[in-house]
């Protein structure tokens, strides 16, 4: 499963409204685990029979006037 969907928003820290982020960790974060959980119990449990691939954005490197932005791209949901 390959995890690529995700969104944008372009506001500072100081600037940053709370729904803002809220909006960006639902887009980019929740969206992922969720995709997760729906793809796991199809997949096989063979040691290295499956694979989630979570994709980031270079945002999650610099966040330069991107706070939830930056910290929803680097906040993949881990499976172990």
């Amino acid at each position: 499963m390959v995890a690529i969907a995700g969104g944008f928003g372009w506001q500072t820290i100081a600037e940053g409204d709370p729904a803002s982020w809220d909006l960006m960790f639902a887009v980019n974060v929740k969206a992922a685990l969720h995709a997760c959980q729906a793809t796991l119990p199809s997949m096989p449990a063979a040691a290295g029979g499956a694979v989630v691939v979570k994709v980031g954005a270079p945002a999650a490197r610099s966040g330069l006037g991107m706070g939830a932005n930056a910290a929803a791209k680097s906040s993949p949901p881990r499976l172990t």
